[in-house]
This record gives structure tokens, C-alpha cells and sequence, in this order.
């Protein structure tokens, strides 16, 4: 198993010896956050605090940060 990865063991909801390599790790570590945000959303859904309204809301956003033009320094 890599070094680095010796150490995070501890927090791998599998056993990390079982792995093949790194990327496979990476991948069920995101696997194991997606299915949280989706219990978490599931969760939020059914209790009414979100909706389609406030998911087209989010839809709508612009997050982009607003950059000054070099142009105008």
C-alpha cells in the first residue's frame, strides 16, 4: 500500500489493504460522500425545507467571483 496512505487507513469506510490503488480509494471515498449529500438531501426534501422552487432558485445563481479587468489598473 502507498505511505501516504497508511496513515488516513483509520478513516476508510473498507479496509484500505483490500485496495488496488490509490485511484480506487479516491473513488470510494467519493462514493461514500455522494451517498451522504444524497440521505442529507433526501432528508431536507422530505421534511419540506427544500423544494422545486428552491431548486430552481439554485439553478438560477451566479456564484462567479466578480474579477477586476487588468485593463483598468
Amino acid at each position: 500500500m502507498f505511505a501516504s496512505l497508511r496513515n488516513i487507513s483509520y478513516l476508510c469506510p473498507v479496509n484500505c489493504n483490500d485496495m488496488v490503488n490509490e485511484t480506487e480509494l479516491r473513488r470510494v471515498i467519493c462514493e461514500y460522500y455522494a451517498r451522504r449529500v444524497d440521505e442529507e438531501v433526501d432528508k431536507l426534501w422530505e421534511s419540506g425545507e427544500w423544494d422545486d422552487e428552491k431548486n430552481e432558485a439554485v439553478l438560477q445563481e451566479h456564484l462567479r467571483t466578480p474579477y477586476l479587468s487588468t485593463n483598468n489598473v
